[in-house]
């Protein structure tokens, strides 16, 4: 089971304006700079509903042996790359505001207030699961009340034996919850050397790349056939986390150095036209003009001056 940060919308949020509202401004260059406001990232919705598909086909599969045999085996078996499309679309969200601030040289987000927002979000229903997982499966004998505890705590993960009827995909939410407690202290490291200019910048790819690589050595060194379980700890997917956080920094970055511009700029030489479409028209519209003039002039038609040129 994966939760999904936000509602495809980053919280980086200016904080409320006092005195009468403006009125919005159509052109490009009057806007607010893209990341001074909370913002919807519509397409994360249709990303968001393939992953909840492909995590609850994976588990379709396994539970009814179809992703062991039968014809569908291999995509069902692999099916359970949804759960990294989750990891990345969170580490996109929940690192982009950090990054606005610290472009913008505004405060980062609260600490606090971040951790209360994602308790609330996550562990109401995680708490009914447990309990329903208690009282309406029936459970081996060596399943006490230890083990719902730390479910609905999300640290059986970091227990040898964790597996309860009903809660077994819960391991995914154990480790995105470790990511939201160490994501402020990421975003504090990521920030010591400023955000302010294209190095910067640039630097903030190397190390989320570096953690790409880190991945896949913490589960070779780590999860040995005895401690499986350590291969689900964060460090062992904090390359899928840091995809998310490293495709944040390219729209986020500090205005003038961005990678990606995410709201058009004007080109100098078009910001002395006030109207480049009626430009456009003035100019088509002259050269048109001539073009009849000379048609004219080839048979004999005074133009508007009464000569034929």
């Amino acid at each position: 089971m994966v939760e999904v940060s936000g509602l495809g919308v980053d919280q980086a949020a200016t904080p409320p304006q006092k005195g009468p509202a403006t009125p919005p401004q159509n052109d490009p260059a009057t806007r607010p700079a893209s990341g001074t406001r909370r913002r919807r990232f519509g397409g994360l919705d249709g990303l968001r509903a393939l992953g909840a598909l492909a995590v609850m086909g994976t588990h379709v599969g396994f539970d009814s042996g179809d992703a062991l045999r039968g014809p569908f085996s291999g995509v069902l078996s692999r099916l359970d790359a949804g759960v990294a499309l989750f990891f990345v679309i969170s580490g996109f969200l929940l690192y982009r505001p950090h990054l606005v601030a610290m472009a913008e040289a505004r405060p980062r987000p609260a600490t606090g207030n971040y951790l209360w927002h994602r308790a609330l979000r996550i562990l109401p229903p995680l708490w009914i699961a447990t309990v329903a997982a208690a009282f309406l499966l029936p459970q081996p004998s060596q399943v006490t009340l230890a083990w719902y505890l730390r479910h609905a705590a999300l640290i059986q993960i970091y227990f040898p034996a964790h597996q309860v009827a009903g809660l077994t995909q819960m391991w995914s939410l154990a480790t995105e919850g470790a990511f939201y407690v160490c994501l402020p202290l990421l975003a504090w490291f990521m920030s010591r050397r400023g955000f302010s200019n294209r190095w910067q910048v640039r630097r903030q790819l190397i190390v989320l790349g570096i953690f790409a690589v880190g991945g896949p050595l913490w589960k070779a060194v780590m999860a040995s056939p005895d401690h499986l379980e350590n291969g689900l700890w964060l460090p062992g997917y904090l390359g899928w986390f840091g995809a998310g956080m490293a495709l944040a920094v390219p729209s986020a970055g500090p205005p003038g150095h961005r990678l990606v511009d995410t709201v058009p700029q004007a080109h100098p030489s078009q910001s002395a036209s006030p109207d480049r479409g009626q430009a456009q028209q003035d100019r088509m519209t002259g050269l048109y003009s001539r073009i009849g003039h000379r048609e004219n002039a080839k048979v004999g038609i005074p133009n508007q001056h009464g000569s034929a040129r």
